[in-house]
């Protein structure tokens, strides 16, 4: 569904100006940690070529983008992967419109609602490990593709995403070694100390959720170059099973 199509009813005139300081967040998180934050003088360009049906993704990787290719950001999708998502976006969609328990205004349920519904259902896919060498020593994780499956391979991203219930996307960039907590105070406002659970989205399309707060603190994994992170405040009361989906 389009942005316009989400806007259509009686709060559109409330959320057509939310929607325009999304646009350039958006376009970065539509295709999922694709590029975000490359420099203007050097546009997140995507490689991509038809898949030859049977044919392994290891094959598809040699054929199309060499050996040494980088394929942090690669991209698996499969239409029969669209139903099922577009079913778990509803999911949270029905969660942030219904769920009494949530502390947001109506006029923030709604333009989270928007932001959401502004997202495209890709299709994608997880994959074991996007490496060559490593998918060829270990056939029964290299895919074999067919039809109405695509693969798109963008450039290296260099920014890590935080999103927040107010469905602002703060872009930090990328620092080897940083934790959560680090993205979170990089970020306007007081995220750090409001936050005690936030979710990881890898690039790789994993995601997991870890303690953040002085009292639940956990071992984590760092964001990499074009992950995202959920916090949302403890305040929101927003229900883990709701983050869960969002995540995925």
């Amino acid at each position: 569904m389009s942005a316009d199509a989400a806007l259509a009813g009686p709060e559109s005139a409330i959320l057509t100006a939310a929607i325009f300081r999304w646009t350039q967040a958006l376009a970065c998180l539509c295709t999922a940690w694709s590029g975000c934050g490359y420099a203007a003088d050097a546009p997140a360009v995507p490689l991509q070529a038809p898949v030859a049906t049977g044919e392994r993704l290891s094959d598809w990787i040699h054929r199309v983008a060499g050996p040494l290719a980088d394929t942090t950001a690669l991209h698996w999708r499969a239409q029969a992967q669209r139903g099922p998502q577009t079913l778990l976006q509803q999911a949270v969609l029905e969660g942030f419109r219904a769920d009494a328990g949530l502390t947001l205004s109506r006029q923030e349920r709604d333009e989270f609602q928007a932001w959401l519904l502004a997202l495209p259902v890709t299709g994608r896919v997880t994959v074991a490990l996007a490496d060559e060498r490593w998918l060829q020593g270990s056939p029964q994780a290299d895919p074999v593709l067919g039809e109405r499956q695509s693969v798109v391979l963008y450039p290296r991203p260099r920014h890590v995403a935080v999103l927040t219930v107010a469905a602002h996307v703060c872009l930090v960039p990328h620092r080897a070694g940083a934790h959560v907590a680090d993205y979170l105070r990089a970020c306007p406002g007081d995220l750090a100390s409001t936050v005690d659970w936030a979710w990881i989205a890898q690039p790789d399309g994993r995601t997991r959720r870890f303690g953040v707060a002085a009292w639940n603190e956990q071992a984590q994994d760092q964001p990499a170059p074009g992950a995202w992170i959920w916090a949302p405040p403890h305040s929101a009361r927003v229900p883990d099973s709701l983050s869960d989906n969002l995540a995925e």
